[in-house]
């Protein structure tokens, strides 16, 4: 009895730790990886733009590194959760911490979209100012 018992507890305990081939081919994984992929093409997509000034380059940087850093320790539990023998866990448990992982992740991309489209706005205007200082410039035969 003792033997038995002992048995099943070691299989318990053992399946804690290997994870649930159902759980590793959730699709929410693969949508947190394309979530992080959008996350860095919409940051590169405004990288060194000429109408930014360096300062304005330098706050853009250290939001990117922010973001970065938070979707990088969301990759980590991930990583954590999807593979046997990092972490004990029932698939329940691993269940909800991707679930949290990948609302983390779709929160980041929200701000991530929201903010690039600022800075893109913010370059427009720029540039409109630019196109308009120059005609006015032009109407007034100023030249530099």
């Amino acid at each position: 009895v003792k033997n038995g018992e002992f048995d099943l507890h070691n299989a318990f305990l053992g399946s804690l730790s290997s994870v649930n081939p159902a759980i590793r081919s959730n699709a929410k994984i693969a949508e947190i990886i394309v979530l992080q992929l959008a996350i860095s093409k919409s940051f590169n997509a405004i990288d060194s733009h000429t109408h930014l000034s360096a300062n304005d380059q330098e706050y853009i940087s250290r939001v990117r590194m922010h973001v970065q850093e938070e979707c990088f320790k969301d990759l980590e539990e991930l990583l954590l959760i999807v593979t046997s023998g990092k972490v004990e866990m029932k698939d329940d448990e691993r269940l909800v911490r991707l679930d949290k992982i990948y609302q983390s992740m779709k929160d980041k991309s929200a701000f991530t979209q929201s903010f690039t489209g600022n800075v893109r706005t913010l370059i427009g205007q720029r540039k409109e100012s630019e196109r308009e200082a120059h005609t006015t410039k032009k109407l007034y035969g100023i030249t530099q």
